[in-house]
């Protein structure tokens, strides 16, 4: 490693760290995007259901509703892709280590546990319910946005 004075351990417990890291965040991030979203849906079928409200006001604040729902899932997705970009790039940094023309520091990180599960696959599937639940939300509020323009 250049210019430091880190341990293989250390670096070790160091990447993991940032790993669980940006685990949390995506955790964060989705139960934060579900939440809202709840509120968004619950607004969304109360103008539905309101008699009250005439029906050019009922389509501007759907509208803004359905934007809004779109957004928030979008600049999840965003944040959540980072996050895995961010972890696959931490799993890269431990499984190449730089200057190891000898492949001794390779050697030495063999005897530690795999630093996500086993290997990248384990952060790519892992992505798929996080990303998936904003890919879907976009789908959704897509589909109610042109539903009665189409």
């Amino acid at each position: 490693m250049k210019g430091n004075n880190l341990t293989q351990k250390e670096y070790y417990e160091l990447l993991r760290k940032q790993i669980e890291h940006e685990d949390r965040n995506i955790d964060s991030k989705t139960n934060w995007l579900l939440v809202l979203q709840g509120f968004l849906l619950v607004g969304y079928i109360s103008l539905l259901t309101d008699d009250k409200i005439t029906l050019s006001n009922k389509t501007a604040l759907i509208t803004i509703l359905c934007l809004t729902g779109l957004i928030l899932s979008f600049f999840a997705l965003l944040g959540i892709l980072a996050s895995f970009v961010h972890m696959t790039l931490l799993v890269k940094l431990w499984e190449k280590p730089d200057n190891d023309q000898k492949g001794e520091i390779k050697m030495i990180r063999k005897q530690f546990p795999p630093i996500v599960g086993k290997g990248r696959w384990v952060i790519i599937n892992g992505g798929v319910g996080s990303t998936g639940t904003a890919i879907l939300l976009i789908a959704v509020w897509l589909f109610l946005l042109l539903y009665d323009r189409l």
